[in-house]
């Protein structure tokens, strides 16, 4: 040991506060190798602090250490470092490129309290910006398409981050704002982002202004504290930085810059029948995907056919592909994958945003032989247990009246489930079984029982060895017929301490978190028709009724956002609203939710299970004037395409048949009102066929194509940029005079390979789904003179001939509901008035056999085949929302 130096400096003065790092430098007298993480102790006080290794010049003589203040430290006559503090913690400090250990001794270098490096870990003091720097483009001084601006935010202390702060970058004219990734290992930077759209240019540079950084309805913190950070950059703002400049009309050609297996056999180095082998491949720039392009796997002498199935949500320069091991394959000296094994398979890899096609060849990524990655397909081992997993309460350690306990049994490999096999809790001295609920087809799954108001046990739940049983059901190898182990053997779990019950208890749910979700369209201002989405999170599992409400404050007006529809009958913990911003709302500092914006509206919000009441109160979660959300109703920018997605695919594999309905969805930017009926021009083959507007939405239009017989198309639909046309009609931004753009841009889709056509083959129509669709006038019960609607959807376009019937059993009696119309071409639509004798106060029930032709016809459209006519699982059993008292009789109005 040569020397030993405290290298940084308290921020202000000689005192380091809550979250300032140490950083403390150790040289040797020669160059060392290091492996592992060493440690250095401080002493600060009375206790020891292990400093974390945090890096060296491999082949040099110094290495560096590193400690974050934790709010409980103190030292008032500053930190000391004894002759012994310096440990391998199992890792090594040797001479370079040799195998003699160093001496690890401080010895004279030894510090005793270091005055100027004091600690007071009660101090809080808002971390502040003190460096913000862009990464270098990939190429030069120019950023393109696609490519990712990355920002680093540096502060002077360690920070949390909750939220998805935003920074705005000022790219020419036009803010962009970047988002918040993640925060360093070391609490102090900030990892920010933003993807290089095809509009974007900037010839002198980028821009940060002061200003630039804004929660987004997130926080950051000082860590380990309530400290604020304080946003603004200060000096260190950028102002057209010359060494980041953007042309988003730049289009390079992705390349392959790494190819790896991602998946390791679930035993030692050989995959197993029905295992799955995962690729994952890096390209340099982003990319969008469409189709299903292949990788050809060698497996002994047979090539398999890897199918790609994602791109990374958070890095979309990755794409996976996947291959599951069938019995056949064998390769005993492991997969092997050529320089030229990724194919297109008639879909497409382009730059992400442009028309650029990827560069295809692996060149040196190419895999030979990996021997860790073997396949033997012969082989079947059985699944056998091996974790065990309870959740824990939502609150302390102890499950209260109607709430689920959740446990995760995981096998060693992946299991397929039939049935519904169960696991035995002890829960005090009574047996409950947990239900399984799902995983099928993985290695873990999920069991759940919910808690009961007689459950109580206090020194925690327990689960035998034998606790898991089939109940009738299987638990087998996925793909092969081997059944698993169920025994638990050293997993089994005894009297868990931090899982006890006690269903005699019923905490209020309350506000955990309220967040502003989405972002505006364009900077950090929502304008005309666009929506405002805010989460409401509880601390515990709630019911939801009624027609519940938040009050956003808008410059100085209340408006209140309305409960979306999905959370209205839900048991969920988080709740979502929605406001539509009106050409009269103006917000220059952001929108505000106060701590009582939470309204019940005439509804409820209850512990699931039971009858106490949430407390609405949002308290520390309410938000004030959140910078990234501001509004101007008086901005009207043109609704344009953000997404188009062809749902829900083909009945049978990736093709079309006669009768099927083709349903094309346009998502825009947002919100917008239509007149007359649109159009959207499919390319079916070498043929346009013209889908209808079908299904208007909010933000969303719809359109519907019926396959007739002569429709043929192998390698997939076709919708290009301009597709999209008025017929007549308008499509404008919703609330104002602005006309959509009609343009899909680069959401146009080329030759779709999973949903190609064929008109002359022709399944028999089946029932998919029934829905009362009407509600009674008032409450959950029909009286005399209502209308009962019932629709059945087919898995089809159908055409109906006479008058089929659906039977319905109003109490002990059977009603026919007569036919009535066919809506969207797959939905057939049936009615029944009720009568002064009908009765039925546990609900109506349709049966599986309730369909009956009545001497009609139901058949495919422009087809023969008959539909099938049993609801099968879609018979409706009592349904409570549907009860009928025919004696009550309510005036007209």
């Amino acid at each position: 040991m040569s020397g030993v130096s405290i290298i940084s400096s308290p921020a202000s003065g000689d005192t380091y506060e809550l979250a300032e790092r140490i950083s403390v430098r150790v040289t040797f007298d020669q160059a060392v190798d290091v492996t592992g993480t060493p440690q250095l102790a401080l002493t600060i006080g009375s206790t020891t602090r292990q400093a974390g290794y945090s890096g060296y010049v491999p082949g040099g003589t110094a290495y560096s250490f590193s400690y974050v203040v934790q709010s409980s430290d103190g030292d008032s006559d500053g930190i000391s470092i004894g002759a012994s503090a310096l440990t391998l913690n199992g890792g090594t400090i040797k001479i370079s490129g040799g195998t003699t250990d160093a001496t690890l001794g401080l010895g004279t270098h030894a510090i005793a309290n270091s005055t100027s490096h004091k600690v007071d870990g009660s101090r809080q003091t808002a971390p502040t910006v003190n460096n913000v720097r862009i990464r270098t483009p990939a190429s030069g001084d120019t950023f393109g398409l696609a490519e990712t601006i990355l920002v680093f935010v540096f502060f002077d202390r360690a920070v949390n981050v909750t939220g998805t702060p935003q920074l705005a970058l000022t790219i020419g004219s036009v803010t962009r704002q970047a988002e918040y990734s993640h925060v360093f290992a070391s609490g102090t930077a900030l990892y920010i982002r933003y993807a290089v759209e095809s509009s974007d240019s900037d010839s002198n540079g980028i821009s940060i202004g002061a200003n630039a950084l804004t929660l987004n309805g997130g926080t950051i913190k000082i860590r380990g504290g309530t400290e604020n950070a304080a946003l603004g950059l200060g000096t260190h703002a950028i102002a057209n930085s010359a060494n980041h400049k953007v042309d988003g009309s730049q289009e390079t050609a992705p390349t392959v810059s790494s190819v790896s297996i991602s998946s390791r056999p679930v035993a030692g180095d050989t995959f197993e029948l029905a295992e799955q082998i995962l690729v994952s491949v890096a390209f340099d720039y982003p990319v969008d995907v469409t189709g299903t392009p292949q990788l050809a796997l060698t497996v002994g002498s047979a090539t398999r056919q890897a199918a790609y199935y994602a791109t990374s949500a958070t890095n979309p320069r990755w794409i996976f592909f996947r291959y599951a091991v069938q019995s056949s394959d064998s390769d005993a000296d492991g997969v092997s994958i050529g320089a030229s094994a990724l194919t297109l398979n008639g879909g497409t890899i382009k730059i992400r945003g442009g028309t650029t096609n990827a560069t295809l060849g692996f060149g040196t990524h190419a895999i030979a032989n990996s021997a860790n990655h073997k396949v033997n397909g012969s082989l079947q081992t059985a699944p056998a247990v091996s974790g065990l997993r309870i959740q824990a309460p939502v609150v302390g350690d102890t499950f209260e009246a109607a709430e689920g306990v959740f446990v995760l049994v995981t096998f060693d490999r992946p299991v397929e489930v039939t049935g519904t096999p169960q696991l035995a809790l002890a829960i005090g001295a009574t047996t409950r079984q947990a239900e399984y609920s799902t995983g099928s087809g993985y290695a873990s799954l999920w069991f759940r029982y919910v808690v009961q108001s007689s459950d109580s046990d206090a020194d925690g739940i327990s689960i035998g060895a034998s606790a898991l049983t089939l109940n009738g059901g299987t638990i087998r190898y996925r793909g092969g017929t081997t059944n698993a182990a169920l025994g638990l053997g050293s997993n089994a779990i005894s009297n868990s301490a931090s899982h006890k019950v006690d269903g005699s208890q019923q905490t209020a749910p309350t506000v955990s978190d309220v967040t502003i979700t989405n972002s505006p369209a364009s900077g950090d201002t929502f304008e005309l028709a666009e929506q405002v989405v805010v989460r409401v999170t509880f601390d515990r599992t709630v019911a939801v009724t009624g027609a519940l409400q938040l009050a956003l404050t808008i410059g100085s007006t209340a408006h209140q956002a309305r409960l979306n529809y999905g959370a209205r009958t839900a048991r969920l913990r988080q709740i979502s609203f929605s406001y539509t911003v009106e050409q009269s709302d103006r917000d220059s500092d952001g929108i505000s939710i106060g701590a009582n914006a939470l309204a019940l509206g005439g509804g409820s919000i209850r512990h699931v299970g039971g009858t106490t009441n949430a407390a609405l109160s949002l308290g520390s979660h309410a938000i004030v004037n959140s910078a990234g959300h501001k509004v101007d109703g008086g901005r009207m920018t043109a609704p344009a395409a953000r997404r188009v997605s062809i749902w829900p695919g083909p009945a049978n594999g990736d093709t079309y048949e006669l009768g099927e309905a083709i349903r094309v969805s346009i998502f825009f930017d947002r919100g917008i009102d239509s007149t007359g009926q649109a159009t959207l021009a499919l390319t079916v083959g070498s043929t346009t066929r013209q889908a209808t507007q079908c299904s208007p939405g909010f933000s969303v239009l719809t359109f519907c194509y019926v396959v007739q017989s002569s429709d043929r198309d192998a390698d997939g639909i076709s919708i290009g940029a301009n597709a999209l046309a008025l017929n007549g009609g308008t499509i404008r931004i919703r609330g104002g005079s602005t006309d959509a753009s009609l343009h899909l841009g680069r959401h146009a889709i080329s030759n779709s390979a999973n949903h190609k056509v064929d008109g002359r083959v022709e399944t028999t129509p089946a029932v998919e789904s029934t829905l009362l669709w009407t509600r009674p006038a008032s409450g959950d019960t029909y009286e005399f003179g209502e209308v009962i609607g019932i629709t059945v959807v087919f898995s089809r376009a159908v055409e109906v001939g006479g008058v089929p019937q659906l039977a319905l059993t109003i109490g002990s009696t059977i009603r026919q509901a007569s036919y009535y119309l066919t809506s969207q071409d797959d939905r057939v639509v049936f009615q029944y008035v009720v009568q002064g004798a009908d009765m039925d106060p546990d609900g109506i029930d349709v049966g599986a056999s309730a369909l009956t032709l009545n001497g009609g016809t139901i058949r495919t459209k422009g087809g023969t085949a008959n539909a099938a006519l049993s609801l099968g699982s879609y018979a409706i059993a009592n349904s409570a929302d549907h009860k009928v008292d025919g004696s009550r009789e309510t005036a007209p109005t």
